[in-house]
């Protein structure tokens, strides 16, 4: 086992985290294989030359990350990789979607409130400045790892009593159908980098300023209406966005021009 550890005492990140990203990197490059044990606290302790506590405090982080386990009496062990692939071609619901790779989708409700809609917000929705709307924080899982912090907002008048059944733990798109018989039929999605703030790392079980995709998508339902505005922020590494591209150029460049306008309009 040949683990790359690049540790700087004079920086200012600190050794803990600097050796959990050594340790992180070996997992994701598969130096360190699913399944396999990790040296014991003592073996890097002598391999990096730093104390107990900062190691223990590595892998403790990696544990609550998910990237580890513990087995007692027997060690620390890689867990098994997980990898996500959501597409870009077909609008789902998260626990439709995670339920067809063969995963257990489940949802954490972190908040759910009225609030006045920002400039940003209103203009994507097609509301007026300040129109309530409904704040939806939620943390999305695959067997139980948290894989994603979204925000969602959908109008009040359009939606009433939603914040009720979102508090009785229910998806939501199946509440749009079965409750407003409304259905979302397509939708714009963008995807950059970025990285976790204090809420998505407390979240999502990472450090601060740890690497994650950052998506915004606008749903619209079968009148053509923009009915649900979601920000989210995703673990990089489980989670790969997939996409079909063709040659058809015509319909490619109506479709650009589409996505560049609207994403255009709130991002501005």
């Amino acid at each position: 086992m040949n683990i790359d550890f690049d540790l700087d005492k004079n920086s200012s990140e600190q050794l803990y985290l600097q050796l959990r990203r050594n340790i992180l990197q070996a997992i994701r490059t598969e130096v360190l294989a699913p399944g396999q044990q990790m040296p014991s606290i003592a073996e890097l302790c002598k391999q990096t030359g730093i104390s107990r506590m900062t190691v223990r405090r590595a892998l403790d982080q990696l544990v609550r990350e998910r990237w580890l386990y513990t087995v007692p009496g027997k060690g620390t062990f890689v867990s098994q990789k997980l990898r996500v692939e959501q597409s870009m071609q077909h609008l789902m619901g998260w626990t439709d979607e995670i339920r067809s790779k063969g995963l257990q989708p489940s949802t954490r409700l972190v908040s759910v409130h009225t609030v006045a809609s920002s400039p940003s917000v209103a203009s994507t929705l097609g509301l007026s400045q300040g129109d309530a709307v409904h704040e939806i924080v939620r943390v999305r899982l695959a067997n139980d790892i948290a894989l994603a912090v979204e925000t969602a907002y959908l109008s009040t008048n359009l939606f009433p009593e939603l914040d009720r059944y979102m508090k009785e733990g229910r998806s939501l798109y199946h509440v749009l159908s079965d409750k407003y018989q409304i259905l979302l039929v397509r939708a714009f999605q963008s995807i950059e980098a970025g990285t976790a703030d204090k809420q998505a790392a407390e979240l999502l079980a990472v450090p601060m300023g740890e690497p994650v995709l950052i998506t915004e998508r606008i749903s619209y339902d079968t009148l053509d209406r923009p009915v649900e505005y979601v920000r989210a922020k995703h673990r990089s590494g489980l989670i790969r966005f997939v996409a079909e591209l063709n040659t058809e150029l015509a319909s490619g460049q109506t479709a650009v021009r589409e996505v560049s306008s609207k994403f255009r309009d709130f991002t501005n």
